[in-house]
């Protein structure tokens, strides 16, 4: 009876810490930024925002990458929630309510596209300010949505300004 009651209560601890794994309690980050959909690009970014002492809640759904976050990133600046990008609900645990800016890195322009639609249905009573990334420069106009703060920047655009800095202020860059 002793070896049962010891083996529920591990059982019932191995279980907690994964699910605070998982980001299923949440984070109380504040003033972060909240990063849906994990690649190198996204990767890249965190690394720069850590740096820059900006804690960072990153939003996947491949529990692969939940284990590959906690590799590279400590759990005080990086918070991982994994679930699936159309339950919104959800993203609450993310702290989004707090969140300094949201940035969209799913992996088509209609994703993105759609994503911001919902998330601005589902947190349109906050101020949130979204950061799209888009693949294809000439749907940046489908993104000026009345009264949602959201900024389409594509790859390229990116990589061209980090070029230019380099150049003219490699210090800064």
């Amino acid at each position: 009876v002793l070896g049962v009651l010891i083996g529920k209560v591990a059982d019932l601890f191995a279980e907690y810490r994964e699910k605070r794994r998982l980001g299923h309690y949440g984070t109380e980050f504040e003033n972060h930024v909240i990063i849906l959909g994990w690649d190198q690009f996204s990767r890249r970014i965190v690394d720069r925002l850590v740096a820059a002492e900006v804690k960072v809640a990153v939003v996947t759904n491949v529990r692969k990458e939940v284990d590959e976050i906690y590799e590279d990133f400590d759990e005080e600046e990086v918070f991982v929630l994994f679930t699936d990008y159309e339950q919104y609900d959800r993203l609450s645990r993310a702290n989004v309510s707090k969140a300094a800016e949201v940035f969209l890195n799913r992996t088509s322009d209609t994703d993105t596209l759609v994503t911001l639609l919902n998330l601005t249905n589902e947190f349109g009573d906050l101020d949130l300010h979204y950061v799209a990334r888009i693949k294809n420069d000439e749907l940046r106009p489908a993104f000026n949505i009345d009264g949602v703060r959201a900024e389409p920047v594509t790859t390229f655009e990116v990589a061209s300004a980090l070029i230019a800095s380099h150049i003219f202020e490699p210090d800064v860059a």
